[in-house]
């Protein structure tokens, strides 16, 4: 009876854990990108989580990350690759529905590689 118990609960888990899945892939951060679309200064709680992965991603370049990709000097103020960056990104995920399965970070890296092409 115990080693059914701690089966069904480790079962339940699994199950749990793979529901959540969805919400790190690029399907995910499509959906939130059309709610930024739909808010404007993205007001929305997802919008606030497309926001803020985008920024956290491209922060992650700004500080010295490996990411080969030539971004445009004017890229590193806030104004432009706030709203900039978040254009590139969500068109990119309207423009390529095959790729939702993947990882989210997948699909931001081929975005901003494909807009800006590879650095040195």
């Amino acid at each position: 009876m115990k080693r059914l118990i701690i089966s069904l609960l480790l079962l339940s888990m699994v199950g749990i854990a793979s529901g959540d899945d969805h919400y790190s892939t690029c399907g995910a951060l499509y959906e939130q990108w059309q709610e930024y679309e739909k808010d404007g200064a993205g007001s929305s709680l997802h919008s606030g989580f497309f926001m803020g992965y985008i920024t956290g991603w491209i922060d992650r370049d700004l500080v010295g990350s490996n990411q080969p990709i030539d971004y445009p000097a004017e890229y590193w103020t806030a104004e432009y690759w706030h709203g900039h960056g978040a254009q590139i990104i969500g068109n990119w995920l309207k423009e390529h529905p095959e790729e939702w399965h993947r990882p989210r970070d997948n699909c931001v890296y081929e975005a901003l590689l494909d807009a800006y092409g590879a650095g040195e």
